[in-house]
């Protein structure tokens, strides 16, 4: 594949194509004499992808003729007879192409970002070689290694008095949960370790392919680790993280938030053989196995204050001004007995700019909330459910305080704490909130936030994303809030990344507000989900439309758990939950809805937005805007996106004549990994007809669209404007008179190219009658 540029602005007229065919022709004009004068018509001719649709949706709004399809069945027939022939022959080769085409896999760290040594890139999370081969092909020898003698074992240690084995430690015995920072400090670790002598040959023991894993807590069980790398991979990741010591070193900028007392590193050498596959009757073919030899452990790590210590700290809007969401996270308690009460204290500011400094403990009020938690088996399907390394991690404690009877548009300053049998010993930070103005009041008609969809950790790691975040907000210091609409920590079943990218969004996460939509890779299941599903869908599979590319289990099988115990949004007639919600900030409405679930006329999702529209009061708000993961129009065209515009087409044809009814004036999503924007005014493909503009904006931190060498862009009239290659967010800020939006480039504070304009749009107020 041709390399590319991440700052190149790609030309939206560039690698247009029309493949239409004589048989699909016959199938356009088809569709457009059954159509003549109907409002679902289209102006424009058919492209394939909605040719494609118009075949096997199953929706009896549109005929096609008998004749074609008698055609299309015979020809159908005959494919599968070739196929059926050729699949056993190249199904491999088949296989192997596809998913290095259409599947490039999101980053997926493991949980102390180790890197591959020959590549620089970082080891996938959940197709780990090393973590597959510990947990399922080996024998571990635990006992003392001088003392036991197999035959591998005498391939690697010897009996001599002069051989020296391997040594592990780490540079402190102690660190603490509550006095993390980015620079290292209190939180990094450096793990050392010898190379061993024989004392026959004076070689070294140690090699490249050795391994060292982590466990915490009195673990006896060697399969029980958390995270495993080889010498290699340590030495590689301890380059990248900045190391400066020898090589044989493993330096930790931070140790990662595992909620635990105490951890310590494990150092076994590993030996390969081959073993006869008894279940093969001809003893012809041998299984490589593996043997880890335990020679060394590190002392304890402790890790203070590690159950009390708040992370993950978000905020939310609630469904008025006058209360504020607070949750985050703290580590479970180890008895039944011990009371733990999640608190947050606060108390007004009356300065400006706002303090530094924490105000006096005795001006702060406090109130207590509630806590929750999930479990594996709480969750749909693999890898999710599944209790080993690189995939489920107890999530600890879940706790949401709701505070109210708060002052409109007046900032506070808070922290949070768990009570622990009526003692709270860790505080957070002190942090501040504003809260949102009433609704429609003129002395604050001005709003300013953020939004973007498809974020998780970028593929340079999560510290950059970190710093990414902290120069957005340094630029944008006027915001109130954030909007991401979907596809959030691309966890996957990896849960260890749900903190992993709470720590990255600290930078604006405890001040403000935090409004999210559910995405595929929070939702979506084909497995599992009976009983289970947040959203009260009672099937399995949660949403599986005939037309859709639902089929996939995009959420690694979470089915919406940790999305909906994670987060609490506002609540409206109607609504459910995380997944469809509306709520007013000053002379806002935003709607949120679910794209990975049923919009059809008549589904409980499709009531609540035909109501929520209904009932909007333009007086008071006059801005409708409408946010979902999935976009109604996008440009993106090729192989790879198929399935995905047929989602789009097919929630046009449920909603987007609600949204023209109601004269919603913007419409956000994402789900598409770069930026486009359509014409003002879009009705049924046709700009300027008194329709919303619809926006895409999926380029937050997710692997960019640009890998996928057939992505072009559609030639229709109403792509405006169409960005690849850049990472980037919206800003939306304006008044009662005016809405502007702004495509802004992601980099961190240095970044001379950061923080610059790449699109911008102004969009006046309607004149309702």
């Amino acid at each position: 594949m041709a390399s590319f540029n991440p700052f190149e602005i790609r030309n939206p007229l560039e690698g247009r194509t029309n493949n239409t065919t004589n048989f699909y022709n016959e199938l356009r004009r088809d569709n457009h004499n059954q159509h003549e004068g109907s409002p679902l018509l289209r102006s424009e001719e058919l492209s394939d992808e909605e040719v494609t649709r118009l075949l096997f949706k199953t929706k009896p709004r549109r005929k096609i003729r008998y004749t074609l399809l008698i055609k299309g069945a015979v020809l159908m027939v005959c494919s599968v007879a070739i196929v059926a022939v050729g699949w056993a022959l190249f199904a491999p080769i088949v296989t192997t192409s596809v998913v290095t085409e259409l599947h490039r896999p999101h980053f997926l760290p493991t949980l102390l970002a180790v890197v591959d040594p020959e590549t620089n890139n970082f080891v996938y999370a959940l197709n780990n070689t090393l973590y597959e081969r510990m947990l399922h092909s080996v024998e571990y020898v635990m006992e003392d290694p001088t003392e036991v003698h197999t035959q591998q074992q005498r391939k690697r240690l010897c009996k001599n008095q002069k051989c020296e084995l391997p040594q592990i430690w780490l540079d402190k015995a102690s660190i603490s949960a509550n006095d993390y920072n980015d620079n290292g400090g209190s939180s990094s670790v450096t793990l050392t370790w010898t190379m061993g002598r024989d004392g026959k040959h004076d070689n070294v023991v140690l090699q490249d392919s050795d391994v060292i894993a982590l466990y915490c807590q009195d673990n006896d069980n060697p399969e029980g680790f958390l995270e495993a790398a080889t010498i290699a991979q340590a030495k590689a990741t301890s380059a990248r993280n900045g190391g400066s010591a020898p090589d044989n070193t493993w330096y930790i900028p931070r140790f990662p938030t595992l909620r635990q007392d105490s951890c310590h590193f494990r150092l076994y050498l590993v030996t390969e053989f081959n073993v006869k596959n008894w279940s093969n009757p001809k003893y012809l073919s041998t299984d490589t196995q593996w043997q880890f030899i335990h020679v060394a452990s590190t002392e304890p790590l402790t890790i203070e204050h590690s159950r009390e210590t708040p992370t993950a700290i978000h905020l939310a809007y609630s469904e008025t001004f006058s209360t504020m969401i607070i949750q985050f996270t703290t580590g479970t308690m180890t008895s039944d007995s011990v009371q733990a009460v999640p608190l947050v204290r606060f108390a007004e500011v009356t300065s400006r700019p706002l303090p530094h400094i924490a105000i006096a403990s005795s001006d702060f009020e406090i109130t207590e909330g509630i806590s929750d938690t999930y479990t594996a088996s709480d969750l749909c399907q693999e890898p999710a459910n599944q209790t080993e390394a690189g995939k489920f991690y107890p999530p600890g404690l879940l706790h949401r305080v709701e505070i109210h009877n708060l002052k409109a548009s007046t900032a506070y300053q808070y922290q949070v704490g768990m009570s622990v049998n009526g003692n709270v010993s860790v505080w957070s930070e002190p942090s501040t909130f504003v809260t949102a103005p009433n609704d429609g009041d003129e002395k604050y008609s001005e709003f300013s936030y953020i939004v973007y969809g498809d974020q998780g950790c970028p593929e340079t790691g999560c510290n950059d994303g970190k710093k990414w975040l902290s120069a957005m907000m340094k630029r944008e210091s006027d915001v109130t809030s954030v909007h991401h609409f979907g596809d959030i920590s691309y966890a996957n079943g990896a849960a260890h990344l749900w903190d992993a990218w709470f720590e990255m969004i600290e930078p604006f996460s405890t001040k403000i507000p935090l409004m999210i939509a559910i995405g595929n890779h929070e939702y979506d299941h084909n497995a599992g989900g009976m009983g289970k599903d947040p959203s009260g869908i009672q099937t399995d599979d949660g949403y599986q439309p005939s037309w859709g590319n639902y089929l996939g289990n995009d959420s690694g099988g979470e089915c919406g758990v940790p999305m909906a115990k994670r987060f609490r949004m506002p609540r409206s007639p109607k609504s459910n939950g995380v997944f469809w919600y509306s709520y007013n900030h000053g002379m806002v409405h935003t709607v949120v809805i679910s794209s990975e679930h049923d919009l059809s006329v008549g589904s409980p999702q499709y009531k609540f937005l035909e109501h929520d529209l209904q009932n909007v009061n333009r007086s008071i708000t006059p801005w409708v805007v409408l946010e979902s993961h999935r976009p109604l129009y996008e440009g993106e065209s090729g192989d790879h996106w198929m399935a995905n515009n047929l989602v789009g087409d097919a929630m046009r044809d449920e909603i987007e004549d609600l949204l023209y009814v109601h004269n919603v004036d913007l419409v956000l999503a994402g789900h598409y990994h770069e930026y486009h924007r359509t014409c003002k005014g879009l009705y049924r493909s046709l700009c300027d007809a008194g329709g919303p503009v619809h926006v895409t904006i999926g380029a937050a931190g997710a692997a960019l669209d640009d890998f996928y060498a057939s992505t072009t862009v559609y030639d229709k009239t109403w792509t405006a404007r169409y960005i690849q290659g850049v990472y980037g967010y919206g800003k939306i800020e304006g008044n009662e008179t005016s809405l502007h939006f702004t495509f802004i480039r992601h980099g961190d504070i240095d970044d001379p190219i950061g923080g610059q304009i790449l699109d911008s749009l102004n969009i006046p107020r309607r004149s309702l009658v």
